[in-house]
């Protein structure tokens, strides 16, 4: 028990449910550190795996879809065009390429 204030907060670990473990293993890992800019194609390569991430993370793909849908047409993920150059740079080594595939099937379910 460790006493923050007049909170009180139990530490401890809890099972996640298997959906869960599931979505967890399916977001980007992305920090927006930036180190993947620029994109030739101007591709918002942070935004688009943060938004990903949390409709994955709070599973409320509706609310992050609309905010998706404000970007630029531009910087949205189906405009990669695979150069690598992203990857090449990303100190998480994220298959950048391969998530903005996932990103922009992500945001193209209706469900």
């Amino acid at each position: 028990m460790i006493e923050i204030g007049v909170m009180k907060v139990k530490l401890g670990c809890m099972r996640l449910p298997e959906k869960d473990d599931r979505s967890i293993r399916e977001i980007s890992g992305c920090t927006s550190c930036g180190y993947c800019y620029p994109c030739p194609t101007g591709v918002n390569i942070p935004k688009c795996l943060s938004l990903y991430d949390q409709g994955i993370m709070f599973d409320n793909r509706i609310r992050y879809k609309n905010e998706y849908e404000t970007m630029e047409k531009f910087e949205r993920a189906h405009n990669c065009m695979a150069c690598g150059r992203c990857e090449k740079r990303c100190p998480q080594k994220i298959e950048i390429i391969k998530m903005l595939r996932q990103v922009d099937q992500y945001f193209k379910d209706q469900s």
